[in-house]
């Protein structure tokens, strides 16, 4: 089965759209959402409906830190642009939507595979990878 990963949509419904058009077109037959659903874009509330209707049919989804910040579960110190989209996109989302992204887990384990949005031996230390260095 191919399966299509998707990471730091940030509320870019245009480029979510193409990129499940691209992905279908390749027979991609799952669907795996990697955090960072929204922030920063103009289209929070159209990303994360699309988000949670996939879900609904056996898409996966895992929480990022800018979905954690959105529904108050991870408010670490982020750039004062992060902090100023994700008030506005507060604003935007539906309660149902923000609910969705409260709910969603930090990690997934599938079939041998482990999905998180920043790093597998801590996903809610939300660790940058900003080296070659830390990349080794």
């Amino acid at each position: 089965m191919r399966i299509a990963l998707f990471a730091d949509v940030h509320s870019n419904h245009d480029a979510l759209s193409a990129c499940l058009s691209h992905a279908r077109a390749r027979g991609a037959a799952r669907f795996v959402f990697l955090g960072d659903h929204v922030g920063y874009g103009a289209e929070p509330s159209k990303v994360v409906a699309t988000i949670m209707a996939l879900v609904e049919k056996g898409s996966v989804a895992v929480l990022g830190n800018h979905d954690a910040a959105v529904s108050d579960r991870d408010l670490r110190p982020m750039t004062f642009d992060a902090h100023t989209a994700l008030d506005w996109t507060r604003s935007a989302l539906t309660p149902e939507q923000i609910g969705f992204l409260a709910s969603l887990p930090l990690s997934v384990e599938e079939a041998g595979r482990l999905y998180v949005h920043a790093n597998a031996w801590e996903p809610r230390a939300w660790k940058y990878v900003s080296s070659a260095v830390e990349a080794d």
